[in-house]
């Protein structure tokens, strides 16, 4: 059971930095930084988000595959996936998530309120559905 806890600890934490990465900066384009609002300012060197999204992509491909494999030999249940799935979706909309509201933009950012509304339900209710099946599966 240790097995599949860590890796949907890991999948949560490298679906959010994978998303992150993939979007990118969404900046409105065609102004300076200080020219644009920020619902929330956010910053990271170009080095350190390129480490940040080789190692999480990283870890998220390897860890899928790891799964994948001890899934086909039995060692972990198939039902499993009902956790790693759910875990990964939730972490992929808290990273994109996370692109919209620190995006800089001219005037009000809609997009925040959206996330908010809509993405924050749609992520507390995957990962209270992955929970729910790690009890049920730590039940037996």
């Amino acid at each position: 059971m240790l097995v599949p806890l860590v890796a949907a600890a890991v999948l949560l934490v490298a679906s959010p930095v994978v998303a992150w990465v993939v979007v990118g900066n969404q900046d409105s384009p065609g102004y300076r930084p200080e020219e644009l609002s920020y619902t929330v300012r956010f910053e990271v060197s170009p080095a350190v988000a390129a480490v940040a999204g080789i190692t999480a992509t990283a870890l998220l491909v390897l860890t899928v595959a790891a799964l994948a494999v001890l899934t086909a030999r039995g060692n972990v249940a198939a039902a499993w996936w009902h956790v790693f799935v759910p875990v990964v979706v939730a972490g992929a909309l808290v990273g994109a998530g996370w692109r919209v509201i620190t995006a800089g933009t001219i005037g009000a950012n809609i997009g925040t309120g959206l996330v908010v509304f809509f993405g924050g339900p749609v992520v507390l209710a995957l990962l209270a559905y992955a929970v729910i099946r790690v009890v049920r599966l730590h039940r037996g």
